[in-house]
């Protein structure tokens, strides 16, 4: 596997660069507004099939005639991140899925650390399947694919309404850093730290235990739906998300990863720049499509 990151991507993805701050109250504000005003000129490839207005919960991402829907869980540790920052994905998963995507700006720590997405993500959630029965998806990145992860596994024992299909692009799924992609790729060469990931689980769940569908170490797979993995080869989370794929398949949970070779953490922004980006988004809208269909 590659070591280095394609040049291609690099090209693409260094304009829309943003500033590392201190984990104080005005660095991580100064951080999301950055991120912000930065990567709100990111379009999505579909950009010209895909209407995106905005209601109560955040963006709205509708491709031409949808069937059914795709709640999106955006990344940003937590801590950062917006339905702004991620609207490239939202809009090519929305084109390539035939699905509305809902991105929801939920509530980040540390204001509301573990459990307020959740609790505001589940709420969403019973209201709009109420609303709007049929099948559904929830899909995310990093962050939001713990989230994502997190929400399915509460509502399955919650028996409340279960997602048809999981999408999830390089989550962080447990709160462990000793593993062989932490201690390769994790000094900051290719991006996300290992340092940053302890700084963000503490500020989401804290120094307890107690936050079983936040550190996900301790999960029970079965029950699951149907899951796509994708994650970067230069990643430190990158065994989070072997972990998983083993786990489901141990569960008899249909599951599709790969790893995408010379890209780091976060990749998925330049669907709209990156071909291989794009692609991969595409794979995982398919997926939603086929599994929602099925």
């Amino acid at each position: 596997m590659t070591s280095s990151v394609d040049p291609a991507y690099q090209a693409a993805s260094a304009p829309y660069a943003t500033p590392e701050l201190p984990f104080t109250a005005d660095g991580i504000a100064g951080m999301r507004r950055e991120r912000d005003r930065v990567l709100v000129d990111l379009a999505g490839w579909h950009a010209d099939k895909v209407e995106i207005t905005r209601d109560s919960h955040g963006a709205v991402h509708r491709p031409e005639e949808p069937k059914g829907w795709t709640l999106y869980l955006h990344g940003g540790g937590w801590v950062l991140g917006s339905s702004t920052t991620h609207g490239a994905i939202m809009t090519d998963l929305a084109a390539t899925s035939g699905t509305v995507v809902v991105g929801p700006d939920y509530p980040l720590a540390p204001e509301s650390p573990y459990p307020g997405a959740l609790d505001m993500l589940e709420t969403l959630v019973r209201e709009r399947t109420s609303a709007e029965p049929g099948p559904w998806a929830v899909a995310g990145d990093s962050a939001g694919a713990n989230l994502a992860l997190g929400l399915a596994l509460r509502l399955r024992d919650d028996k409340g309404p279960m997602p048809a299909a999981l999408g999830l692009f390089y989550g962080c799924f447990r709160r462990e850093f000793d593993t062989d992609s932490h201690r390769e790729l994790g000094d900051g060469t290719f991006g996300l730290t290992t340092a940053k990931m302890r700084d963000y689980w503490s500020l989401y769940v804290g120094e307890t235990d107690g936050s079983p569908y936040g550190d996900l170490s301790g999960m029970d797979a079965s029950g699951l739906p149907p899951t796509i993995i994708r994650d970067a080869a230069l990643d430190p989370l990158r065994d989070d998300g072997a972990w998983l794929d083993a786990l489901l398949r141990k569960a008899d949970v249909p599951v599709d990863r790969a790893v995408i070779p010379g890209v780091p953490h976060g990749f998925a922004h330049y669907t709209g720049l990156y071909t291989p980006a794009h692609q991969t988004v595409s794979e995982v809208g398919r997926f939603l499509r086929t599994t929602l269909d099925a």
